[in-house]
């Protein structure tokens, strides 16, 4: 530390031990008295110090019991957190399983289900909607139905889990 006057070293540990003007060297308040810098470093000590006892003595100390019930919630919450995490990433994974699904299930029959809503759209309209296969056309087709329907009716489940936790 940089000081202006050769007191100021001696100012400033007596500013640290805390004790009294009153039992300062007689030299040292004779001088503070004469001496600008030193004065103005007595003066801003004096504030800051009187500041952080009324600081101190306005502070709200908050009961044991509210301190406590308070820790206990947040491990309680910090608890539930780490034992749901698996589950919200289980979660996600599903629903990304499921869109990826049913988009793999329109890619790979996409002509059929083209040809299926033209011919719900409009069925006398198109010749070639009564033309086109049905969905029911075989085994792979019911399966696949099937599986889709699983997945729909799991997916509808884990995106009402996902919404009912927000």
């Amino acid at each position: 530390m940089k000081y202006f006057c050769s007191y100021q070293e001696k100012l400033v540990s007596e500013l640290r031990q805390g004790r009294p003007h009153e039992m300062w060297d007689e030299t040292l308040r004779s001088h503070i008295a004469r001496c600008r810098s030193c004065n103005d470093l007595l003066l801003v000590s004096e504030a800051l110090q009187q500041d952080r006892s009324e600081m101190v003595k306005s502070a709200q100390v908050a009961s044991p019991g509210t301190l406590w019930w308070q820790a206990q919630v947040r491990m309680r919450n910090g608890a539930m957190q780490r034992v749901t995490r698996p589950i919200a990433l289980v979660e996600k994974f599903a629903l990304a399983s499921l869109i990826s699904v049913l988009l793999a299930g329109f890619a790979w029959k996409r002509s059929e289900l083209l040809g299926w809503l033209m011919g719900v759209a409009a069925p006398s309209a198109h010749p070639a909607a009564l033309a086109a296969p049905s969905l029911i056309d075989g085994w792979a087709t019911l399966l696949m139905a099937a599986g889709l329907g699983t997945v729909a009716i799991f997916a509808g489940l884990a995106v009402y889990l996902l919404r009912e936790k927000e």
